[in-house]
């Protein structure tokens, strides 16, 4: 969508130009990419696919979602805010997540669109977030692939073992390796996520392929992305902040499995 609108588009009104009025709309992308769609398929997907039995739990995540929404519409005609329908269609966080941004007057939440939105307003030129409809777009493909697969991927394995105390799961083990090869493919013949150039994908996915690394995931077996996540390591900004914030969730949450 976002990018027949920045190719197409007679006018910016579905996906404004404003960084601010972008972040918003790309913050709710988000927000039904990982969450409001995520519990639906949460709750109802094992019911059609597996002959599972109802979750009453994954129902009850499903009403939180549907809680966010009408917070974010509260006071507003569409779900971005203004009075124009966008694509994606307040306390400084209703949702109560991190990473939280506070810009003056102005919040966002979800990392991604904390990226997009930095690099949009302060950023001094636009390598790290093309402008070319294009190249953008193939970054945000990279950046919903993050979100909605590679992460999404590894929660789904470790995370009942770390919260919940459940036994590993061999089959969303085999999910992560997939996510992995998926990545692996991305890269043949680039040298980074979206091209030759390193990109707020490149951030986003090196800061999960960190976590994959302290959980002890074997990346050797995928060289195209050990071969990344090396690059990365040496070129990519603030990476030794990522680093501490990885190995510290390893001493947290890991350490005892």
């Amino acid at each position: 969508m976002i990018y027949l609108v920045d190719k197409y588009g007679k006018d910016d009104k579905l996906y404004p130009k404003d960084p601010q009025m972008q972040a918003v709309v790309n913050q709710r992308l988000y927000f039904d990419m990982g969450t409001l769609y995520q519990r639906f398929g949460d709750y109802y997907y094992p019911q059609i696919f597996e002959g599972a039995s109802a979750n009453p739990e994954n129902y009850k995540k499903i009403g939180e979602a549907l809680g966010f929404l009408d917070t974010f519409l509260q006071g507003q005609q569409f779900l971005a805010g203004g009075d124009s329908l966008t694509l994606a269609d307040l306390s400084i966080n209703p949702q109560h997540t991190i990473p939280t941004l506070v810009d003056g007057d102005f919040a966002l939440w979800e990392s991604r669109a904390i990226c997009s939105y930095l690099v949009e307003k302060y950023g001094k030129d636009d390598k790290l977030y093309p402008k070319d409809a294009q190249k953008r777009a193939l970054v945000n493909q990279r950046l919903y692939f993050d979100m909605g697969v590679f992460y999404q991927r590894f929660g789904d394995y470790w995370y009942p073992q770390i919260f919940a105390k459940q036994p590993a799961n061999p089959e969303n083990l085999k999910k992560m390796e997939e996510a992995v090869g998926f990545l692996n493919t991305f890269l043949e013949g680039h040298q980074y996520a979206a091209g030759n150039e390193l990109t707020i994908a490149d951030l986003s996915l090196a800061a999960s392929a960190a976590t994959y690394e302290v959980a002890g995931f074997d990346f050797s077996k995928y060289p195209n992305v050990h071969a990344w996540l090396e690059r990365c390591k040496k070129n990519a900004p603030g990476y030794d902040l990522n680093q501490a914030g990885a190995d510290e969730f390893k001493d947290k949450f890991l350490s005892g499995l």
